[in-house]
């Protein structure tokens, strides 16, 4: 059985292969490490076309619920220090929920954890994920709409 150097020197025998990290062509490489860079090499299965449309979506649905309410958030807090006076209890119990949850799950998914166990849901499951994160972004944004009219 070839060793992991063996395989590694095989493959890149023949093959025109980029540095991953700086784009030096690896081709007869005679160690585990590129020449270039000096940053070690492994020889591994990948995915040809990783997943990540869904994941992004699902990721910018979250951000920019969590951005709009921090942000709104934030001047509140701003403009109440400074004119003394706060927000309506109505109005802080949308933005601050909105802004620690929505907040919390971009952080989680946005984990190598976290897209690990998005890519493991089915397709028709990541689609819902993906739905589910915009619809939680437009429907704080119409409680926020609400609870200050």
């Amino acid at each position: 059985m070839l060793a992991d150097t063996d395989r590694l020197r095989e493959y890149l025998a023949e093959r025109d292969e980029p540095c991953p990290s700086c784009g030096y062509n690896l081709r007869g490489l005679a160690g585990q490490a590129c020449p270039e860079c000096g940053l070690g090499l492994t020889l591994r299965v990948g995915l040809t076309e990783p997943a990540t449309g869904a994941l992004i979506a699902t990721i910018v649905g979250l951000a920019v619920g969590a951005g709009w309410s921090g942000s709104i958030t934030a001047l509140y807090v701003v403009f109440s220090l400074g004119h003394g006076g706060w927000a309506s209890f109505w109005e802080w119990s949308v933005l601050v929920p909105t802004f620690l949850f929505l907040g919390t799950l971009t952080a989680l998914l946005g984990s190598r954890a976290g897209r690990s166990w998005f890519r493991r849901r089915s397709q028709d499951k990541r689609a819902l994920l993906v739905v589910a994160a915009w619809t939680a972004t437009v429907v704080s944004l119409i409680l926020f709409a609400i609870s200050v009219v």
